[in-house]
């Protein structure tokens, strides 16, 4: 992950011409890095997003919050699939370990 002043990103692991960043401003963006365009905004955090990745095939997004949740997103659509907290994460990591 690199980080820049407040602005979080997932450079491509792969050859792609994607970047994803997460910010303080509480939301994640999907940048085409050949055109500089922002192709989506994933609104829906209600803190600064802290980690960001994406699959292989760009058609999933997840990002991580510091307002204690890590949404699931369709990178198309920029609409939330799911949201799991990471509060009820931990409890149920912490029952497996036990």
């Amino acid at each position: 992950m690199i980080t820049f002043e407040h602005i979080f990103c997932d450079p491509p692991s792969h050859c792609s011409d994607y970047l994803l960043s997460g910010s303080f401003d509480k939301t994640a963006k999907l940048w085409n890095l050949c055109t500089g365009e922002c192709i989506q905004t994933f609104i829906g955090h209600s803190e600064e997003v802290l980690c960001v990745a994406f699959n292989q095939s760009h058609a999933k997004v997840a990002t991580g919050s510091n307002d204690s949740t890590v949404k699931l997103w369709n990178a198309k659509t920029g609409r939330a699939i799911d949201t799991l907290s990471v509060s009820a994460c931990l409890k149920n990591l912490l029952k497996s370990l036990s």
